[in-house]
């Protein structure tokens, strides 16, 4: 039994450090079920050449073809080929037995219907999800409980620690709090009594989705030097690179534009995933990585300027924006030389140091720690006759005087609007009339330019009853973009005369009315009086006086 352990350990210990190079391969990823494939490696002439496919040794008798061919180098050419590829053929194929990668082929049907991994029954299956921070538990198929099994990832012996999140129990290897740098190929070796040595278990994949590494937001390159973008993608497949320039695929933007552009493999082994740019140019620049699993990838913005000044531009010639009254930081960094002394001007001439405003060499930046409006301009930071750049200092547009919400006109009156606003660029001005662009002077309705703005100003000579609408004044600039809006009413020059003409009619016809009835009723009472005028008899004044006595 111990000469066994020995036997398999040496053997083990061979396969990680007699290996003279690592082995190359080349060929087709995914075929077509139906189609022809092969695989190609180069291995040293000390080597020892066989095919393998999960780690099981394959023949010719298996629809396999092989060849061999040497160079002067010492190195072999193997090469593997299958005429008519079927779904057993997909697998990870080896050229040597020391050799820790492989190369994977995928054979697809459309006839097939693609099975779901699950990561609930994880016990013998040949491949599962990783899932981060969850426990992943990989059992050794060929081993019982009283052998002793070593456990391999990517070929390299797991030395398991109170550091390690991996653990041996018996069978299995239990991986708790998984990482994505636990993805990979896994396999166990486990000491036989029936055999002169160790045996293989099966081959087990731990699956997990692409991820890379995210680029800074934005990068300044210096014009004419050349850049190394390195794509760091993790995952297991393999995944594959593919690099976009703005939206488009590297390959179609560089049939496009005449640029030294090339995809390289990377320190990892990952094809095309360095890029090396002779002479970038200002682009997104996207890096896409894609395994089986799914997709990740991550974006740069490179800015290449013409010299070694960095602004604290978002981005250059864009300019920063004036907030009155807050303080305003323009910075002008030397990055191939920090001793170098920056001078400053405004607007062609050298700014003025006050309390308000303040120079510091350490970092050549210039603070205005009070902003007012008329602190809009150019700012130049010169180094020297040949080394310069400018940063502009804009101002928002705004309306110092906004519209009234309407305004009341008769016909024939003269309508009178200015568009009151201020910014730095100065904005440009357009008018609407109910929000349909009004296309210069047109009709009876004119622009006229102030001595600020050009076409500020909109006049109608004479309104008519049509001119009745809402009027849109809108500014704006590089920065931002307002809007005013007034509702300009027409009435009738004859519309206060409606009115008189209805109160004199109201009156008139009340007067008539009270008139009519004064009338009727005065002539009953006319009569009433003259029947009141009789004499009364004599017996009945004598009644009277005989009652009063």
């Amino acid at each position: 039994m111990c000469k066994m352990w020995i036997y398999g350990t040496l053997l083990l210990w061979v396969s990680q450090f007699v290996q003279p190079f690592e082995v190359q391969y080349s060929g087709e990823d995914a075929v077509e079920e139906g189609s022809s494939f092969s695989i190609g490696c180069v291995i040293s002439k000390y080597d020892s050449a066989r095919w393998t496919k999960n780690r099981i040794g394959i023949s010719s008798d298996d629809d396999y073809v092989f060849s061999e061919e040497s160079d002067d180098d010492n190195n072999v050419h193997l090469t593997l080929k299958v005429e008519s590829a079927k779904s057993d053929h997909s697998g990870d194929y080896r050229c040597s037995r020391f050799s820790a990668t492989a190369h994977h082929v995928e054979v697809s049907s459309d006839d097939t219907t693609e099975v779901e991994e699950s990561t609930d029954d994880r016990f013998g299956l040949p491949s599962v999800l990783l899932e981060i921070n969850e426990t992943i538990v990989l059992e050794c198929n060929i081993a019982s409980e009283s052998y002793h099994v070593d456990w391999y990832k990517n070929g390299n012996r797991i030395t398991v620690s109170k550091f390690s999140n991996k653990e041996v129990e018996g069978n299995q290897l239990i991986i708790r709090e998984a990482r994505r740098t636990d993805a990979g190929e896994y396999m166990c070796m486990v000491d036989d009594p029936e055999y002169e040595g160790a045996s293989m278990g099966t081959v087990m994949h731990v699956k997990s989705e692409p991820y890379v590494e995210p680029f800074p937001e934005k990068l300044n390159v210096i014009q004419g030097r050349p850049l190394l973008l390195d794509c760091d993608a993790q995952g297991f497949p393999k995944p594959t690179i593919s690099w976009f320039i703005g939206n488009e695929p590297l390959e179609t933007f560089l049939q496009q534009n005449n640029l030294e552009i090339s995809a390289l493999s990377n320190s990892e082994g990952l094809l095309g995933a360095m890029l090396s740019i002779q002479n970038p140019i200002s682009n997104l620049y996207t890096c896409v990585a894609e395994n089986s699993v799914g997709t990740s990838e991550s974006s740069v913005f490179i800015v290449v300027r013409e010299n070694m000044i960095l602004t604290n531009e978002e981005l250059p010639g864009q300019g920063l924006i004036l907030k009155v009254p807050k303080p305003l930081e323009l910075m002008c960094n030397t990055t191939d030389d920090n001793s170098l002394n920056v001078t400053w001007l405004k607007n062609g001439n050298p700014v003025i140091i006050s309390d308000n405003l303040h120079i510091f060499s350490e970092n050549n930046s210039l603070v205005i720690h009070h902003t007012e409006d008329d602190d809009v301009g150019e700012y130049t930071c010169v180094v020297d006759e040949n080394v310069n750049t400018t940063i502009e200092v804009k101002a928002r547009t705004e309306f110092t005087e906004e519209f009234l919400k309407s305004h009341i006109l008769v016909e024939g009156d003269k309508l009178v609007l200015h568009c009151k606003v201020k910014g730095t660029p100065p904005p440009v001005i357009t008018w609407y009339k109910d929000d349909v662009l009004i296309n210069g002077s047109a009709g009876h309705i004119m622009f006229e330019s102030s001595d600020i703005h050009f076409n500020d100003i909109l006049t109608i000579q004479e309104v008519e009853f049509d001119d009745r609408a809402y009027y849109s004044c809108e500014a704006s600039n590089e920065v931002n973009k307002v809007k005013s809006t007034i509702y300009v009413r027409i009435k009738d020059k004859l519309a206060a005369l409606w009115p008189f003409l209805g109160i004199c009619l109201e009156v008139s016809i009340l007067c008539g009315i009270i008139f009519f009835y004064e009338k009727k009723r005065v002539k009953p009472d006319a009569s009433a009086g003259f029947k009141s005028s009789k004499a009364v008899p004599d017996n009945v004044k004598s009644k009277d006086v005989r009652q009063r006595k």
